[in-house]
């Protein structure tokens, strides 16, 4: 009997540990998270109601200090819902997992060309710190300004940035460039443009096939999809001085350029959409970027060469199934 009892005392301890643990790996809904992505950087702020398997609530976007609303589910730790903005539906579907009053999202882009999710964490995280993260992202930066000294070749370049915004990451930027050894100033050129981390860095290399150095300062994402832009400085031996080539930084407004030093061309690439692309081939003359050659995929129709010769453009089409290629960079082997 006494065994019997013990035995019954023993499944009921059992029984009560694993519902315990199953409670703990259910988790209980939060009012105030944190969201963290996958480089554990600070993503948004969630603040969500519950009542009984309906959420609701807010999603404060930390970069962009925007405010989105949330509505939707959460039965059996399987948390569900959708944002939305003044009561239109901004295509974003949530789905996650509630586990050790963590939750664990996946956000998938309904009317994307291209199924592309990304995954992020919440931590739940008090009112107090909720309202002061909020506080601290909605501040004004504090400007700063700092400098730094690189020798390259010949030169000294001495770069300045002041009132530095370290949210847009511009600033008021000099560059004073001297002889390294004279200490001589060659040039002082001034920008707004420039889009400086604190490592001041810059490329230094030929992009006009002169085999004299030129100067490129990256200045965002201003290009097509947020591609990355630059400004491209191409040194004049005649006046001893980098002289800004607007030219080839407008060419490089698209999708970006491939500077070509074997072939010596510059190749500039355009897209719009999922299916359709272009790249048009440049050579430089007499110090100009001369458009000799472009290709125009329409993969729902056809492929389209252009090529000039002897001053007059010549055009071809083939069908799409008659041009075939394996990965996406294929498609430019023509040039």
């Amino acid at each position: 009997m006494t065994k019997t009892t013990n035995v019954h005392k023993l499944w009921i301890i059992l029984f009560t540990i694993i519902l315990c643990f199953a409670c703990k790996e259910k988790g209980t809904i939060n009012s105030y998270y944190l969201a963290i992505d996958e480089q554990n950087e600070k993503f948004a702020l969630f603040e969500i109601k519950h009542s009984n398997d309906t959420i609701s609530g807010s999603i404060f976007w930390i970069n962009n200090k925007d405010t989105s609303q949330l509505k939707g589910y959460l039965k059996d730790s399987i948390i569900t819902f959708h944002s939305f903005k003044s009561g239109l539906d901004e295509d974003f579907e949530f789905t996650g997992i509630l586990r050790r009053n963590k939750i664990f999202l996946t956000r998938r882009d309904i009317d994307a060309e291209i199924d592309f999710k990304d995954k992020f964490e919440l931590n739940p995280i008090s009112n107090e710190k909720y309202q002061l993260l909020i506080k601290q992202t909605l501040s004004t930066p504090v400007l700063v300004n700092f400098k730094k000294d690189t020798i390259i070749d010949n030169y000294l370049f001495e770069l300045n940035v002041k009132n530095w915004n370290p949210e847009t990451l511009y600033g008021n930027s000099s560059i004073v460039i001297k002889e390294k050894e004279s200490k001589k100033i060659i040039q002082v050129m001034t920008s707004e443009s420039f889009n400086f981390n604190p490592n001041l860095s810059f490329e230094y290399k030929d992009v006009n096939f002169d085999n004299i150095n030129d100067l490129i300062f990256y200045t965002g994402n201003n290009g097509s999809y947020m591609s990355p832009s630059f400004d491209y400085y191409i040194f004049n031996p005649t006046q001893n001085k980098f002289i800004f080539n607007k030219q080839l930084t407008d060419i490089g407004l698209g999708m970006g350029i491939e500077i070509d030093t074997k072939n010596k061309r510059i190749l500039s690439f355009e897209k719009s959409g999922c299916c359709w692309h272009q790249q048009e081939g440049y050579i430089y003359k007499e110090d100009s970027l001369i458009l000799v050659k472009r290709m125009i995929v329409d993969e729902m129709e056809v492929v389209t060469i252009e090529k000039k010769i002897n001053g007059k453009w010549h055009k071809t089409q083939k069908k799409v199934s008659d041009f075939k290629y394996k990965e996406e960079s294929d498609i430019w082997e023509i040039f």
